[in-house]
């Protein structure tokens, strides 16, 4: 595989970690160490993201595809996780009696088909899930979660204004604004990384 976006930084003083630095502007950002058995994964998710989220950019008409999910596909998603509507709720941030009338409806909402997208395409959920791993995943998927400062951070980082962020991901411009000024819920957060998560990190770290 080509890689054009990502780079080794090299460490030889820890072999268990090692670090990548992803490409931004023409100039090269050093990302948190990470376990060096996951590096090649890590690194080939940042790679596609990065080649789908620039083409986006550069070819507006080319949006990354609307995220549309059924209530059976979400129940039949559930179902292969092995988790009950109470925990797989959890992995969304949404308790058990939303989740009951998601999975009963025709079309989940774009903003949880969005969420479930990311999580999958991302393989939080996999396959079946053990309740020894439960808590774990949950607390990972957790600390995506985002701010309204962060949401400010990650569309001035693209030069967008509130119209041109939205039309990305297929929301209006007052949707972003009241991201940015009434706060952002764990679903909309995995929604928003599922349009632009290779800008995320850097974004949120610039001063």
């Amino acid at each position: 595989m080509r890689y054009r976006f990502t780079k080794l930084v090299t460490d030889s003083n820890n072999k268990e970690f090692r670090q990548l630095a992803v490409l931004k502007d023409g100039e090269w950002f050093e990302l948190p160490p990470v376990r060096a058995s996951s590096m090649k994964l890590i690194r080939e998710i940042l790679e596609a993201e990065y080649r789908d989220v620039f083409q986006r950019i550069n070819h507006p008409k080319i949006p990354r595809d609307m995220p549309c999910w059924t209530g059976r596909e979400l129940a039949a998603l559930r179902f292969k996780s092995g988790l009950s509507q109470n925990d797989f709720g959890r992995l969304l941030g949404v308790c058990t009696s939303t989740l009951m009338k998601y999975e009963a409806s025709k079309e989940l909402p774009l903003v949880i088909s969005g969420a479930v997208q990311y999580l999958v395409k991302n393989n939080f959920i996999r396959g079946q899930l053990p309740q020894s791993q439960l808590d774990w995943t949950v607390n990972q998927i957790a600390q995506l979660g985002l701010t309204s400062e962060d949401v400010i951070s990650v569309r001035k980082s693209l030069e967008k204004t509130q119209k041109t962020f939205g039309e990305g991901m297929f929301v209006g411009r007052k949707t972003v604004g009241h991201l940015e000024n009434y706060g952002v819920s764990l679903c909309q957060s995995l929604y928003i990384r599922y349009f632009y998560g290779p800008f995320i990190a850097r974004a949120i770290a610039s001063p």
